[in-house]
Parts: C-alpha cells; sequence; structure tokens
C-alpha cells in the first residue's frame, strides 16, 4: 500500500515542506526540507514513491543518499509534532498503543 510520504494527500503538507524544523535542517545539510524529510522516512528503512510532473523535484528527490541526518536531528523528526492531524501514513499510529518510540513499528 502507497500513501502519500509527506501528507496531505500528495500535495505535501506545509509544516513539513516549508515549516522551521525542516528548513532548518536543510540549511544545516545544504538540502531542501523535503529532502530532509524523505531522508528521515529512509532512514527509517520504509521505502517512499514520490511524484512530480517538474523533472528537477524528480532529481531533488533521489538526491538523498549523500548525506546522514545525525541522531539529534532524527531525534527531533521523531519528536515533532508537524504532521500530527496529517502525518505520514508509514508511520500507523494508534495513540493508544503507540509503543515509546517509532522505531518500534518500524
Amino acid at each position: 500500500q502507497a500513501g502519500p510520504p509527506l501528507g496531505s494527500g500528495g500535495n505535501g503538507s506545509d509544516p513539513i515542506m516549508h515549516g522551521n524544523l525542516t528548513t532548518q535542517l536543510g540549511k544545516k545539510y545544504g538540502k531542501s526540507p523535503v529532502q530532509i524529510a524523505l531522508k528521515w522516512i529512509v532512514t527509517k528503512n520504509v521505502s517512499v514513491s514520490t511524484k512530480s510532473s517538474n523533472p528537477d523535484h524528480l532529481a531533488q528527490n533521489l538526491d538523498i543518499f549523500d548525506f546522514e541526518l545525525g541522531a539529534d536531528d532524527m531525534k527531533k523528526l521523531d519528536d515533532a509534532t508537524f504532521a500530527a492531524k496529517d502525518e505520514p501514513s508509514f508511520l500507523c499510529r494508534d495513540k493508544a498503543h503507540e509503543p515509546a518510540t517509532t522505531e518500534a513499528i518500524i
């Protein structure tokens, strides 16, 4: 089953695509906020399928394998609530049964 990795029905959640956390991390790593979000997802060993009619965006979506997010930055992304309403579908969160970390789900 596939779902939009950046939320909002495939249009991208504004807090993920333009939020303070992903923007700050993007500047730190020389990447876009979207690349930070995609890297966070693949670092959790979850495959993603992105779509775009823009060739530049397609190339950017693939340009996430030349850096690693630090442990502190991964923790910040794990703890973020920017997607609480429309979080990436792979998290499959059930608040009543949620483990201490997202990694336990994956």
